[in-house]
């Protein structure tokens, strides 16, 4: 993973503070295509993480960056 392990502990922690029922409710929307993608960067909006990835992470991630390590925090605390 390319993301700083302080970057991506921000993030952890962000995830873990969420709702895990408004989570699933919003999973189980379906979100058409590349669901699982856009899953992932929409809890990030949840987690409140827009200027943090912007000011901090785009400086040196590109999305796919960021998807991969966010995707491993959503794995993680099982969301």
């Amino acid at each position: 993973m390319k993301m700083k392990l302080e970057h991506y502990q921000i993030i952890f922690d962000a995830f873990s503070a969420l709702n895990r029922e408004q989570v699933q409710a919003h999973k189980a929307l379906g979100l058409g295509i590349n669901k699982e993608r856009r899953f992932i960067f929409d809890l990030l909006y949840m987690a409140q993480l827009s200027a943090f990835i912007s000011n901090a992470l785009y400086s040196y991630l590109n999305d796919d960056h960021i998807y991969t390590a966010a995707k491993h925090a959503a794995k993680q605390l099982d969301l």
